[in-house]
């Protein structure tokens, strides 16, 4: 990836597309196969080309929509990842990525068309036609299930509460447009029987609910007569997207509530399903572990709170960063701080403070990725989409 301002760009990009640093922190660590360098930590996973083509709308490159911008017939490639809440700037500046203590790591198993398999798979593509009811599930890095092994992807998960197959076409740092292309041209040959979207508006475009809407429908037109139905990936109070959300509907809670309607209009009468105030309804009762230490933050413009739960006392007051400035193409300053410096380091000098239900700041930990397949699995028969 290029080098300078255009990368701070797509770095980015990648975050406001994902919710959280993850991407961005792999594509940085991400090192070529073999790790001919012995301090590089992560094998390589990304195939640049395809991901520049089909997410960053790249002018120069051919957008064929054939990748979801991960390798083809990866074979449990390892990927190391902070395992903590983490900002943008974290990626970009060396000395602060190097703070980054609490890291996880997991693996990846790619099949031909660059689609995630388990670890243990054999090499058999998936049939067409399809041998009995089959759902494809498509977005981003959550819905790849980022963070975890594929076992515990939402995707398979929902598979295993739907009793049917689902192909899991989750691509890291995935916006609707690349997402739309890509079910054109090879999303709609697999002969699903349901296609589940599990994605939000790429904010910092022009008129975001517009395009939006336009990809789903889009979608919608490729697999035409098969449903299809919108899930919105739950937000960490930690998200980078919070921001991008303020920005566009101003300060507080109340963004969020603006968010989903803004959505739930721009796609009519197509059903939707969101998953923040769940996530947030499940993290507020939530129970620690032993010797853990369970928090939210809430965020003022003058100030974070780490906040312990269930009580909602109080564990760290800092002052909230400056807010970003936003230049002349609506995107946010790249060198912003979104999270007030004090919180990441809480967490780094406390390894056993977590958020429930995420891992990240951004993505779904073990148990909030099986939150996401049992509200989606409920949402589906409740529906009769699957005729079960």
């Amino acid at each position: 990836m290029p080098d300078g301002p255009q990368h701070k760009r797509i770095a980015l990009a990648l975050w406001a597309v994902v919710g959280a640093l993850g991407v961005v922190a792999a594509v940085l660590f991400a090192r070529a196969q073999g790790r001919e360098d012995p301090g590089q930590i992560s094998d390589e996973i990304f195939d640049h080309g395809a991901l520049d083509a089909a997410w960053m709308d790249a002018p120069q490159a051919m957008e064929t929509g054939a990748s979801l911008g991960l390798k083809p017939n990866l074979k449990a490639a390892q990927v190391v990842i902070p395992n903590r809440p983490h900002d943008m700037e974290e990626a970009p500046d060396p000395s602060m990525r190097d703070q980054v203590k609490r890291r996880r790591t997991f693996a990846l198993t790619t099949d031909a068309r660059g689609l995630r398999r388990t670890d243990a798979w054999d090499g058999e593509e998936y049939a067409v036609p399809a041998p009995g009811t089959r759902v494809l599930c498509v977005g981003p890095s959550i819905s790849l299930g980022w963070g975890v092994p594929e076992t515990e992807s939402y995707p398979t998960l929902l598979g295993q509460r739907l009793g049917v197959e689902v192909i899991n076409a989750g691509a890291p740092a995935a916006e609707p447009g690349g997402l739309a292309r890509w079910v054109e041209t090879q999303g709609a040959g697999l002969d699903a029987d349901l296609l589940v979207v599990l994605l939000r508006p790429d904010y910092p475009v022009p008129d975001p609910y517009v395009s939006y809407a336009r990809a789903i429908e889009r979608m919608a037109s490729a697999v035409s007569p098969v449903p299809l139905v919108v899930a919105l990936p739950p937000l960490s109070t930690f998200d980078g997207q919070m921001p991008e959300l303020e920005r566009l509907h101003g300060p507080g809670p109340k963004a969020l509530q603006r968010d989903v309607q803004a959505i739930v209009a721009a796609l009519g009468d197509r059903p939707v399903l969101p998953l923040t105030a769940t996530f947030r309804e499940r993290a507020r009762r939530a129970q620690p572990r032993p010797g853990e230490t369970l928090v939210t933050l809430e965020r003022t413009q003058a100030q974070h709170r780490l906040l312990v739960l269930p009580s909602q006392g109080a564990y760290l007051e800092a002052a909230a960063p400056a807010p970003a400035a936003t230049g002349d193409d609506g995107w946010l300053h790249p060198d912003a701080m979104s999270i007030a410096p004090a919180v990441l380091e809480a967490f780094e000098s406390n390894p056993h403070l977590r958020e429930p239900l995420f891992f990240d700041g951004g993505h779904p930990d073990a148990e909030g990725y099986a939150l996401i397949a049992q509200e989606v699995a409920g949402w589906i028969r409740a529906q009769g989409l699957l005729g079960n």
